[in-house]
C-alpha cells in the first residue's frame, strides 16, 4: 500500500485544468491541457481502492509564483463520493490567484489526505503554489478528515496546513472497536470467510467485498469510518481537541445507559414536535453536526469564524449549492452548484468570505465593501447567518443540547 501512495503521489499532473469536457472517470495524461470546460450531465464511475489521486487547478504561467493554495476533501460519510461533486471553475471568477488542490478519500483515508498534503508541501511550488500558505478544507467527511488532520498522532505531527474552512464535520457514535469487531466478523462471514480471516479476505473480489459490507446490517450505520488505532488517530477527534492534543495553530455509544436516555428525553420533550421525524432532526442536529463545531471552537478559544444557514428547507450540505455556485453550467453536477438552484447574489457573497480567507487568512480582507463584515465568534457569539440576505446573529452555539453531545465523547 505505501508504494501505491509513493507512485500515486509522484504521478505527473496538469498544470491547468484538462482541455476538452472533462471525464471524471479518467486519469488525465500531464501532457494534456485545456479551457477547463465540464460535462453537461452526471457521469457513472466505477468505483475502486486505489483512489489517491490529486486533481490540481493552477492559472496558466504561474510556475515561479507563491500562491496560496486551497486543497479541498469530498465528502460521502468516508464509504463515497467523488472530485465530480465540487469543482473550483466558479470560484475562478472572483479570483485566480490560488491553486485549488483536490485529494484524498478508512485509517488509510487519513494516511491518504497525509500523503496529499505531504506532497502539497514537497511538489506545490512546482505549480506555482505556495507550501507556507495551504488552506485545507472540506465537507461533512470532508471536514471530518481536517479534523484528523489537525489531531494526528495526537497532535504530535508537523503541521501540513496553516489555514482550516470545515463545513459541517459528521459525528458518528460507535467509532471503537467494540462495534467494529461485531461488523467485521459479520461481513468476513457473509463473504465466506467466518472468523475474519484476513488472508481469505484479501482474497474476495473489491465489488463482492463492497457489496457485502453494504448489506451486512449492524447495530450502528456508517461503519465504514477511521478508528481509534492507538497511533494515527489516537482518539476521537473531539476528546483530542478537548485534551488539548492537536498540532493547529491558524485561524478556524458502546451503550447507552438509562440515565443517559433520561437526559435526552429531558432535553427532547415529545410535546415540542410535531411527529417523531422532527425529534429525531434535532437530535441529528446537535449530535451529528453542530457538536462538533462546539469542540472546536472551544479548542481554539472562540478565535474562529462561525456561520450557520438559515435558508428555508436547508438541510446538510445547502451551503455546498453556495459556495461552489458555478455560471459555467446549469446542469447540476450530483444536485450540486448549478446556476438555477441558488439566490446568485447571496452565493457570490458567501463565495467570496472563503476565498478572501484562503488568499489573505481572514474572511473580510477581500472584497469589504462586497459583503458585510464577519466578526470572530468570540464571547458574544457572533454568528454570520445566510439566508436571502446575509446578517450577523448570536447563536449559543454552547446550548444544553450540543454540551450534552460533547460530553458524550462516545467511541
Amino acid at each position: 500500500m505505501h508504494d501505491a501512495l509513493e507512485t500515486a503521489a509522484r504521478r505527473p499532473h496538469p498544470r491547468c485544468p484538462p482541455s476538452v469536457a472533462l471525464d471524471y472517470c479518467a486519469v488525465v495524461a500531464a501532457t494534456e491541457v485545456n479551457d477547463g470546460h465540464i460535462v453537461s450531465e452526471s457521469i457513472d464511475c466505477s468505483t475502486s481502492e486505489d483512489c489517491l489521486f490529486l486533481d490540481i487547478w493552477a492559472p496558466a504561467n504561474s510556475t515561479g509564483t507563491k500562491l496560496p493554495v486551497l486543497m479541498y476533501t469530498f465528502c460521502g460519510g468516508f464509504t463515497h463520493g467523488s472530485k465530480i461533486q465540487n469543482t473550483p471553475e466558479g470560484l475562478y471568477d472572483l479570483s485566480k490567484d490560488f491553486i485549488f488542490h483536490e485529494g484524498g478519500n478508512a485509517n488509510t483515508a487519513v494516511w491518504d489526505v497525509t500523503q496529499a498534503l505531504e506532497w502539497v508541501q514537497k511538489y506545490i511550488g512546482a505549480f506555482g503554489g505556495d507550501p507556507d500558505a495551504v488552506t485545507l478544507a472540506g465537507f461533512s467527511a470532508g471536514a471530518s478528515q481536517v479534523m484528523f488532520q489537525m489531531t494526528r498522532f495526537s497532535g504530535r505531527a508537523p503541521q501540513l496546513f496553516d489555514r482550516a474552512y470545515i463545513m459541517s464535520p459528521g459525528y458518528v457514535p460507535g467509532a471503537g472497536h467494540h462495534q467494529a469487531e461485531a461488523y467485521w466478523q459479520n461481513v468476513s462471514t457473509a463473504a465466506g470467510c467466518p472468523g475474519g480471516d484476513i488472508t481469505c479476505m484479501r482474497s474476495v473480489n473489491f465489488t463482492s467485498l463492497l457489496t457485502t459490507a453494504s448489506d451486512v446490517a449492524s447495530e450502528y450505520n456508517y461503519q465504514l469510518q477511521p478508528r481509534v488505532d492507538g497511533n494515527i488517530v489516537a482518539d476521537t477527534y473531539e476528546a483530542q481537541l478537548y485534551q488539548k492534543r492537536f498540532n493547529f495553530t491558524g485561524p478556524v455509544f458502546p451503550a447507552i445507559t438509562d440515565d443517559v436516555i433520561a437526559e435526552i428525553l429531558k432535553l427532547y420533550p415529545a410535546h415540542r414536535y410535531p411527529d417523531e421525524g422532527y425529534r429525531l432532526s434535532d437530535i441529528r442536529q446537535s449530535f451529528d453536526l453542530t457538536g462538533k463545531d462546539l469542540a472546536l471552537t472551544q479548542a481554539l478559544h472562540d478565535e474562529t469564524w462561525n456561520s450557520i444557514v438559515n435558508q428555508d428547507d436547508a438541510t446538510h450540505g445547502t451551503d455546498q449549492y453556495y459556495y461552489f455556485y458555478s455560471t459555467y453550467s446549469t446542469v447540476p453536477v450530483n444536485g450540486l452548484g448549478s446556476s438555477t438552484s441558488v439566490n446568485v447574489t447571496v452565493a457570490r457573497q458567501m463565495q467570496k468570505y472563503p476565498l478572501s480567507f484562503v488568499l489573505s487568512g481572514n474572511p473580510n480582507t477581500l472584497w469589504p465593501n462586497d459583503k458585510i463584515h464577519w466578526p470572530k465568534y468570540g464571547n458574544k457569539t457572533n454568528t454570520l447567518s445566510f439566508n436571502a440576505t446575509l446578517s450577523i446573529t448570536t447563536d449559543d452555539l454552547a446550548n444544553d443540547k450540543s454540551v450534552f453531545w460533547n460530553k458524550a465523547l462516545w467511541y
